[in-house]
């Protein structure tokens, strides 16, 4: 037997052996099974192995055993498809070579294994011969989403496992050639199905075969997927409140409700049915079996769930839309925790001196000396100390325009960002929200996340953009609340249209701008791009900082804030 073929044959069969086990590791950095994998953040050297056939729960195959389950880890990366693509292929040329140099007879050919090869990165999924063809679309894909592994599925029969270690080889190229590192991991525990209810959060939102073989959600992407609708809708509370309204026999009167809650409920339900979670039958909506399953999943561990949303909330993501800062402000104060130095007292007895006081401490001690005599000597009651300096914390106001152009996905938006400032902060949070031709406090300031998502939940978009207003009256509200180290965030998606002092909205808003800089308060104004020549000169009337969107979108908010934050504190 030639060299090269005996050593390709054992390589297949020992990975053939080695998967009758469960999963094995190649290198460090990837796992093969035939089973769903689930990487728990918590302990992200461990990666568990689920009871569940990866062919079955990701391709929706009819039967088990079919699909190898392939993840190459790596530190979170938007991974291109057909970059992903072209590096396969070049590892099934390879591949296809050296078999036909083993055996001569061989007629297997790059495209027959391509065909067989299903990938996933951050920026999109398909079929791997999909992305090599000229118009082929990717599909599935998460736009500013990163992920920490390449997920490949390959249809191959045990002859074809020395294709793998091709496969994985060509993977890490690709993320060592975009400058990624790899990611070890160091344990692989298995999970069978009597262990019970499995820890959260599991990956993988896509709809598929539950335990049973039925219609429902799969359990490891049950979790989820409810974190992505409870991300889509603005929280969990109102992502149970939407599935409970399009819940089988609800009637016309909870359809009613839905509509003011979510006035965007034709994209909002596109998506859905997208998913498989909703029907329209001839009268409305519905939920079908699997957002039955979903729904009554989100029911049972609600409180689970809350506290999982709770976490997404706090972090930064690290990729998302884009933005650009066009005004800086020149004041860095207001990201400052402004500090209040201490008064200087003598030590206490038996006390750590902290700061030491120095220039106090020497008078003190020639004082004493100066009524005694003798040389120069320090003892222990000369000492002063400044007192622990007392930091004033940040006092954030969130300025919402609530106008009729906000509604749906961009009041969302403002939600999460508020949610996320109290959460990931230890600042003080007020909302005030401006439509019509008033500004209200929906939220007096509070550190109270239930009094903060009750406030955010009663906002209705509606009406027009009294600016000039909504300016004044927070630099009333801050000057009442009598805030030491005050921040506005102004958060709006057009320009004034109700005027205060004069005919003419925008002067009259860049007037109430140049009190908020006259009263020395931090300001940042997040907008849209259409509007960047009014917004440019609101902020450098008020002192402060643009940040200009192609849309208000939750994450990239979050993140050009916390970049705001860097950028005036360097």
């Amino acid at each position: 037997m030639n060299p090269q073929k005996k050593e390709l044959n054992l390589l297949g069969r020992r990975l053939q052996a080695e998967l009758a086990r469960g999963a094995v590791r190649l290198g460090e950095a990837a796992v093969i099974s035939r089973y769903a994998h689930f990487l728990d953040p918590r302990r992200p050297a461990q990666l568990k192995i689920l009871p569940w056939d990866a062919g079955l729960v990701y391709l929706n195959l009819e039967e088990p055993g079919k699909a190898l389950h392939i993840d190459v880890f790596h530190e979170p990366a938007a991974l291109n498809p057909r970059e992903v693509a072209s590096a396969l292929r070049s590892a099934c040329v390879e591949y296809c070579r050296v078999r036909t140099a083993a055996a001569p007879g061989n007629h297997l050919t790059p495209s027959a294994l391509l065909e067989r090869l299903y990938l996933r990165t951050a920026q999109g999924e398909g079929w791997a011969l999909s992305f090599l063809r000229e118009g082929s679309g990717e599909r599935g894909g998460e736009r500013g989403k990163a992920h920490n592994h390449l997920h490949l599925l390959a249809l191959l029969p045990p002859p074809w496992y020395d294709l793998v270690p091709y496969l994985v080889s060509a993977a890490e190229e690709v993320v060592a050639g975009g400058g990624w590192e790899l990611r070890c991991v160091e344990e692989l525990v298995s999970v069978s199905r009597s262990q019970g209810r499995f820890p959260l959060p599991l990956p993988l939102p896509r709809a598929g075969r539950s335990e049973r073989g039925g219609e429902g959600l799969s359990r490891q992407v049950e979790v989820q997927t409810a974190l992505e609708l409870a991300g889509h809708l603005g929280g969990v509370e109102d992502a149970l409140e939407l599935l409970g309204a399009l819940e089988p026999g609800r009637g016309r009167r909870s359809w009613a409700a839905l509509a003011r809650r979510f006035p965007d409920w034709k994209s909002i339900l596109g998506d859905l049915a997208g998913a498989g979670l909703v029907q329209r039958s001839w009268l409305h909506w519905t939920l079908t079996p699997a957002g039955q399953h979903l729904y009554a999943f989100m029911r049972t561990y609600r409180r689970e769930l809350e506290a999982q949303w709770r976490r997404v909330l706090r972090s930064v993501p690290r990729e998302s839309l884009s933005y650009e800062q066009v005004v800086r402000s020149p004041r860095l104060s207001c990201w400052r925790t402004v500090s209040v130095r201490g008064k200087v007292v003598p030590l206490a007895p038996g006390s750590w001196p902290g700061e030491l006081a120095l220039p106090e401490t020497i008078v003190e001690a020639a004082r004493r000396l100066r009524a005694e005599g003798g040389g120069i000597r320090l003892q222990i009651s000369d000492l002063r100390v400044r007192e622990r300096r007392a930091k004033a914390p940040l006092e954030i106001c969130l300025l919402v325009d609530a106008s009729a152009s906000m509604a749906g996905k961009r009041l969302r938006a403002a939600a999460r960002l508020g949610q996320h400032l109290l959460l990931a902060t230890r600042a003080r949070l007020a909302i005030m929200a401006f439509q019509g031709k008033e500004a209200r406090v929906v939220v007096p300031f509070t550190r109270s996340q239930a009094r903060l998502v009750a406030g955010l939940r009663s906002l209705e978009a509606g009406g027009l953009t009294p600016l000039a207003k909504a300016l004044a009256s927070a630099v009333q509200m801050l000057q009442r609340a009598r805030a030491k180290n005050p921040l506005l965030i102004l958060l709006t998606d057009g320009l004034p249209t109700v005027p205060a002092q004069t005919a003419d909205p925008l002067q009259d808003a860049l007037a109430a701008a140049e009190k908020v800089a006259e009263q020395k308060i931090g300001f940042v104004c997040l907008g849209l791009e259409p509007d960047r020549e009014f917004l440019q000169e609101l902020a450098l009337r008020a002192g402060g900082s643009l940040l200009v969107f192609a849309d208000l979108e939750g994450e990239a908010l979050i993140r050009a804030i916390h970049q705001e934050k860097r950028l005036l504190t360097s």
